[in-house]
C-alpha cells in the first residue's frame, strides 16, 4: 500500500511481541512537536515503556528518527550515532524527549500519569494519519539518519540533505 509505519502501527505490533516474550509493558498517551505541547496534539504519539525489576524504560519504535535503542525513564543527555538527545522531567507525570537539532522534528511529550490498554485508544489520530490527505504520512516520512564526518545525513520526503 506504499505506506511505511508510524507508532500507532509500530507500537502496537511490538507491543504484542514483547508481552508474548513475557516483558511487562505499558502504553502511553504522548504528544510529538514544539513545546509548550497544543492541548489539542494530546494523543498525536503512542509511547510504549517496558518495566524492568522495577525501573520503567522508553523503548519507541515509532519515531522514525528517534533513538535507536531503549532509554530509562529518567532525567539524562546522550549521543547515540552522532545524534544528541535529552529526556526531562516536566513534573505531574510528564516527561518531554527533546530532540537533536538536525532531527525531522523538535521532540515528544509523554504522561506517564496514566497508561492506555491498548493502541485503539489512540483511533483518532490514527484514522487521521492513515487517511487523510493533510497527513504528514501520506506524502512523507524518514526513512534514513546516520552522522558522516561532514554532518548528519537524513532522507526525509524523498529528499536527501546533509544537516
Amino acid at each position: 500500500q506504499h505506506r511505511g509505519g508510524y507508532c500507532f502501527i509500530l507500537v502496537d505490533a511490538y507491543s504484542a511481541l514483547l508481552r508474548c516474550l513475557g516483558f511487562s509493558i505499558s502504553l502511553h498517551c504522548g504528544s510529538c512537536g514544539p513545546e509548550p505541547t497544543d492541548p489539542n496534539k494530546w494523543g498525536n504519539h503512542v509511547v510504549c515503556l517496558v518495566h524492568i525489576d522495577g525501573r520503567a524504560y522508553v523503548s519507541d519504535v515509532g519515531l522514525g528518527d528517534g533513538p535507536r535503542r531503549p532509554f530509562a525513564l529518567q532525567e539524562a543527555s546522550w549521543c547515540e550515532h552522532g545524534f544528541s538527545f535529552r529526556l526531562e522531567d516536566r513534573g505531574s507525570g510528564v516527561w518531554r524527549w527533546v530532540h537533536d537539532a538536525a532531527g525531522a522534528f523538535p521532540g515528544f511529550s509523554v504522561d506517564v500519569s496514566s497508561s492506555a490498554r491498548t493502541v485503539h485508544e489512540f483511533e483518532r489520530y490514527h484514522d487521521f494519519f492513515c487517511t487523510n490527505p493533510d497527513s504528514q504520512f501520506k506524502s512523507s516520512g524518514v526513512v534514513l539518519q546516520r552522522a558522516m564526518p561532514e554532518g548528519k545525513l537524513i532522507m526525509m520526503s524523498c529528499t536527501l540533505k546533509l544537516k
